[in-house]
């Protein structure tokens, strides 16, 4: 009988122990979770492009469907658990409508973003592993043994709850970061789409596909040094004049030297845009495609340009198709103007051949009134045709700009700059030149390049022994210049 009423008080102190620390009778397990686990199953099926969010969503659900809790925390779980079913439900339609791929890349986004504030130990990587930590942590609580689990039933429960706050906040920032990605990406297409009405001449890049028919190419190493270093440190100036013409006549080598150019410039981010002109391609001969281009690329250089000049085509829809003048002030002139401290003070454009485009001592005028306006810098290459050069001496007294004759640089300087490049061109022949026959090559030559690149294609077009051997066949006639051009 005593054995009885002892064993009767110790479960009634028991009892009286577990109320005291829970508040209520028993805990309770949730029975209306059903419809977040399913939204939860559907989310891990679609996600499954990215394993980490995968596999965190996935344990989730195990803690999930395991969790109990006390009849005093009952509401705010089951007010967690509503508010993780509406992002969960919102969630799962953004993935649906939006490509995995990219959704990926948003995931691991804003985990840099938002998991700083979630822990005070090591930045987690993502948010696939932050929600992989707090659902361990819920894990940790659910597995303590029996005697440990009554003794620590509220802190537990404390913790439990801490966890599922975070992994809730953790998907209501995804959810915002997705929904703002997707507003963004939005935009961006709509810019896109109203650039694109700029209708830019894709092949006046400096080596788009066209530069092979076009028999573009880049200086020999070694050789045009000086310009090439005149050109460079110019760039580099500051509160320098704006403009630098390039004038020489054909075969001087031009449009190596722009082309060399642009491959430096692009290589340390200066150039902003570019566009060689040729007779070879309609839309590189065009001069009402030379600012719309101009524009297209100025504005893929730079965001707060792309902006301003997305604003002018959203108000004048037909831009592109109307006369220079109006191109060039409002495509180039007032949105340059408008963010000149936003961009870098080495930004350069380059121009090749004009005198091969329409209207080109047109832009060439544009450019020169304007270019103490202008917060950029141009370089314009041309030969020295009559209306171009008429234009330059109409404006010779405003110091904006500088020009370079390549005809008038001093003869010896162009022949040793030809004599390397006709070593380094011919000498992969199995039968190389001798240097006596790169001398003559290069006396034949004089001071235009053009004439020593047309031998080097005569001689290396045959094969190594013909080519050899016309190279020296030909010596000795008078007429060998007449023959290979």
């Amino acid at each position: 009988m005593e054995s009885n009423r002892l064993r009767d008080r110790f479960r009634s102190l028991r009892n009286d122990f577990l109320d005291s620390l829970s508040g209520l009778d028993r805990p309770h397990k949730l029975g209306d979770i059903r419809a977040l686990d399913n939204t939860l199953a559907m989310l891990e099926t679609t996600i499954e492009v990215f394993p980490p969010l995968k596999a965190a969503i996935g344990g989730l659900r195990d803690v999930i469907r395991n969790t109990v809790i006390s009849k005093q925390n009952l509401r705010e779980y089951k007010q967690i658990a509503s508010e993780l079913q509406s992002h969960m439900d919102t969630l799962l339609g953004c993935v649906r409508r939006t490509n995995p791929t990219w959704m990926a890349h948003s995931i691991v986004k804003i985990s840099r973003q938002v998991t700083p504030s979630l822990s005070n130990k090591m930045m987690l990587t993502d948010v696939s592993s932050a929600i992989e930590e707090e659902t361990q942590s819920i894990k940790t609580q659910q597995g303590r043994s029996g005697t440990s689990r009554i003794a620590n039933a509220l802190g537990d429960e404390d913790r439990i709850l801490q966890s599922y706050r975070r992994v809730e906040s953790l998907f209501r920032q995804l959810q915002i970061d997705i929904s703002l990605s997707t507003w963004s990406s939005v935009h961006e297409h709509h810019m896109t789409s109203l650039l694109d009405k700029l209708l830019p001449a894709s092949s006046a890049w400096y080596d788009a596909a066209l530069s092979a028919e076009a028999y573009r190419g880049g200086c020999t190493p070694g050789t045009r040094r000086a310009i090439i270093k005149g050109f460079m440190d110019w760039t580099n100036k500051v509160d320098t004049f704006k403009l630098y013409w390039m004038s020489g006549m054909p075969g001087t080598g031009k449009t190596t030297i722009t082309y060399t150019l642009c491959h430096m410039l692009e290589s340390t981010k200066q150039l902003g845009a570019c566009f060689f002109c040729s007779r070879v391609s309609p839309d590189c001969r065009d001069g009402n495609r030379v600012f719309p281009t101009i524009a297209y690329q100025l504005a893929e250089f730079s965001n707060p340009y792309r902006n301003k000049v997305c604003e002018v085509l959203s108000a004048t829809h037909n831009i592109a198709q109307r006369n220079i003048n109006v191109q060039f002030e409002n495509l180039i002139l007032k949105p340059l103007i408008s963010v000149k401290d936003a961009l870098p003070a080495d930004v350069i454009v380059v121009i090749d051949a004009l005198d091969e485009c329409s209207s080109g001592e047109q832009i060439l005028s544009l450019l020169v009134k304007n270019a103490s306006k202008l917060p950029i810098k141009f370089i314009v290459a041309s030969r020295p045709e009559p209306n171009i050069t008429q234009q330059m001496e109409k404006i010779w007294s405003i110091p904006v700009h500088q020009a370079v004759y390549l005809h008038e640089i001093e003869k010896s300087l162009v022949q040793a700059d030809i004599t390397t490049y006709l070593q380094q061109a011919l000498e992969e022949l199995d039968i190389p030149p001798d240097s006596q026959d790169i001398e003559r090559l290069s006396a034949y030559a004089g001071n235009l390049f053009i004439i020593a690149a047309t031998m080097v294609w005569y001689i290396r077009g045959h094969g190594p022994v013909i080519s050899a051997y016309r190279c020296r066949q030909r010596f000795s006639a008078k007429t060998f210049i007449e023959q290979i051009i």
